[in-house]
């Protein structure tokens, strides 16, 4: 393992240079102390407001919705229909 191929070679000087190239293109960023403590803030508030309801349940989706969906499928359905029966016309 201690001889490393030439092209294993020429592949790691290569991603050095890629790491060199990142690193001088992107400089690393810090958001302002100001933003820092309104998101602190906010994030208190959010998880204290999500404590005092409780935890979040997921409710199962509605009849009406499973309809909307349905129709949604026959709509769809149909409009495929009409395409190939269209284009087999041809």
């Amino acid at each position: 393992m201690g001889n490393k191929s030439s092209a294993a070679q020429a592949n790691e000087q290569r991603l050095g240079e890629v790491e060199v190239n990142v690193q001088r293109i992107l400089k690393p960023v810090t958001a302002p102390s100001e933003f820092r403590k309104r998101l602190r803030g906010g994030l208190i508030v959010a998880a204290q407001h999500q404590q005092s309801r409780g935890s979040v349940i997921e409710q199962p989706p509605s009849a009406e919705m499973a309809w909307l969906w349905f129709i949604g499928a026959m709509i769809l359905g149909a409009g495929l229909g009409f395409i190939v029966m269209r284009l087999r016309a041809r």
